[in-house]
């Protein structure tokens, strides 16, 4: 005798009826995973059976695994656009007046002439390669004076020497106001004569030659001028 063998499909819906197949198939699916079930095809009755079952089914949620490897950077984002220009602020209060500065140069160079009593300094010197003949040297001052100095004014100091109206040095040269004071620091084959011009930029010094036959000629110091 042969026993008839039923379809196995068939022995899984036969106790379920195809609606029940469906409905625990359903709810192995979402107890087993969580998915949610479509809704299409379910009654509202068969829904609620779903999840019924599922909840019975279900296993408790396991613990958290550990946390994994932090992945690599990213790479960097273009930039964004600049911004708009925000509004002027406010003017803001005037500040406390600062304490005075420390006295400036009594003399400047703004254009304004040398100040009285006050004194300026330089040097000079004079040359010449023909013998028995002149040689001139300017004497320029930085800040012009108010007027032109008296030819009388200009005093010529040789080596060494001073005088009431230059009391000064070669190394320190000095003049008493109005006056001019060039000091001689070397003076080799050549003499002072007189002053050539005067201005209220500088003065012109003539000198001539003491040798005949000397090439060589040369003097050189320094000056001071005092403002009247």
């Amino acid at each position: 005798m042969f026993t008839k063998l039923r379809h196995p499909v068939r022995s899984i819906r036969e106790p379920f009826g195809t609606a029940g197949l469906v409905v625990a198939v359903m709810a192995l699916v979402l107890a087993l995973t969580g998915a949610a079930f479509a809704a299409g095809g379910l009654t509202g009755k068969q829904k609620k059976e779903v999840t019924k079952i599922a909840k019975q089914f279900a296993g408790k949620p396991g613990a958290a695994g550990p946390a994994g490897p932090a992945g690599p950077a990213g790479a960097t984002g273009p930039a964004g656009a600049t911004g708009k220009e925000g509004p002027q602020g406010k003017e803001g209060p005037q500040g406390k007046e600062g304490k005075q500065g420390l006295p400036g140069e009594d003399a400047t160079f703004n254009g304004e002439p040398l100040k009285s009593g006050v004194t300026e300094t330089g040097t000079w010197s004079a040359n010449s390669f023909l013998p028995n003949h002149w040689a001139f040297t300017d004497i320029s001052f930085p800040i012009k004076l108010e007027a032109p100095v008296a030819l009388g004014a200009i005093h010529y100091i040789g080596m060494g020497g001073s005088t009431a109206e230059c009391p000064g040095t070669v190394s320190n040269p000095q003049a008493e106001p109005g006056q001019v004071c060039v000091y001689a620091l070397i003076q080799v084959h050549m003499e002072y004569v007189q002053p050539n011009m005067t201005a209220n930029a500088g003065v012109a010094l003539r000198f001539e030659s003491t040798e005949e036959e000397s090439p060589a000629q040369a003097a050189l110091g320094t000056w001071a001028v005092t403002a009247p």
